[in-house]
């Protein structure tokens, strides 16, 4: 993935500025901002023959208090435009992604020698994120645009926090594969992306109880927003 995205920017930043004929820059640096807001995975039926009843039945009571899914998200993107139709790009960026499902907590993977029984109430993995994507523009009036676009998501953490017993380890590890339809507007330097998921193959996470699919394709559902300005055109 990595050189394959190094490739991409190296041989597009060779491109002329301009496209022929025509007053429009192909290249532009961004910084943007986003959130993306999901619906939590409460499945629990994989703790069932892995722990006592006891424990399941307090996630069991516990579901009607999850909430988050959530994700907070900062960084630089690179885009290209091929013609008036057709742009390319990939982002790189810093992501917070927070959760709450009550799940038991594999003591081990937080260095604990001992044997202590410890649940997961909020944690918060912290996350490298690489996103090329492709654009179709369908509607230009003067510096407006807009159309659709499709973001390829992949997820990078390397670091995992759990407020309760406030446990952190940092660890790089692979941790999913999204991908995101939507829709993209902009004017003048400013763009507006939204979208919602349609793929998402989550990696085992060793931190926490787990159904040990890997990768698991379970999609409930997450919208994704963002909003940049371009620093070079």
């Amino acid at each position: 993935m990595k050189f394959l995205i190094l490739f991409l920017l190296g041989s597009l930043m060779t491109h002329p500025i301009y496209l022929r004929g025509q007053n429009i820059k192909r290249s532009s640096i961004n910084f943007y901002t986003g959130f993306a807001i999901g619906t939590p995975d409460k499945r629990y039926d994989f703790l069932y023959g892995q722990y006592p009843l006891n424990p399941i039945q307090t996630v069991i009571n516990k579901l009607g208090e999850t909430t988050l899914d959530n994700e907070y998200n900062v960084g630089l993107a690179y885009r290209y435009r091929i013609n008036q139709k057709i742009g390319i790009g990939a982002q790189v960026g810093y992501t917070l992604l927070v959760q709450d499902f009550l799940l038991p907590v594999h003591h081990r993977f937080f260095r604990f020698d001992k044997y202590v029984f410890l649940w997961r109430d909020v944690s918060e993995y912290h996350i490298l994120q690489v996103s090329p994507h492709v654009d179709f523009s369908l509607l230009k009036a003067g510096q407006f645009s807009g159309g659709i676009n499709l973001f390829f998501v992949a997820n990078i953490s390397f670091k995992k926090h759990i407020n309760d017993n406030n446990l952190s380890r940092n660890h790089l590890e692979y941790f999913a594969t999204e991908s995101y339809p939507g829709l993209f507007m902009s004017y003048r330097r400013i763009r507006i992306d939204a979208g919602v998921r349609a793929l998402h193959l989550k990696h085992r996470d060793g931190a926490i109880a787990n159904n040990g699919l890997n990768p698991d394709s379970y999609n409930p559902f997450k919208a994704r927003f963002a909003i940049s300005y371009s620093i070079w055109q």
